[in-house]
């Protein structure tokens, strides 16, 4: 799963969203007070930014772009636990990643949850 980042430093969402053009006529329709709480770590290369949500205790989501940012799948309890959630993937065989990442983030493991879902998808490609 690569992430691209998008700059370096802390970026607001509606700085992200402005980069991509997702609204090249204006951001009608998206409650931008809202993405006020979302800062930018990088994105899935599809337009869904992986965003810090500020106001929940540094969470991390993986926000969705074709929905105006108004749906999210949890990714990581904190960032601590997206850089253990990344040694696993990079130094675990795929099919054990569920298991050892639950002992991590258990909240970051439901069935919607962006990273076991990933993770699952890369293993049937296989």
């Amino acid at each position: 799963m690569p992430l691209k980042p998008q700059t370096k430093g802390d970026m607001p969402l509606a700085g992200f969203i402005g980069m991509l053009g997702c609204f090249p006529y204006g951001v009608s329709g998206v409650d931008t007070d809202f993405l006020k709480r979302y800062h930018t770590l990088g994105s899935d290369g599809a337009g869904n930014p992986m965003c810090i949500d500020i106001e929940e205790s540094g969470r991390i989501f993986m926000v969705d772009h074709d929905d105006a940012f108004r749906s999210r799948r949890l990714v990581a309890s904190s960032v601590p636990q997206l850089a253990e959630a990344l040694l696993l993937i990079h130094t675990q065989p795929r099919e054990h990643f569920r298991r050892l990442f639950e002992a991590i983030d258990p909240d970051a493991c439901g069935d919607d949850s962006f990273l076991p879902c990933e993770v699952a998808t890369q293993i049937e490609e296989t």
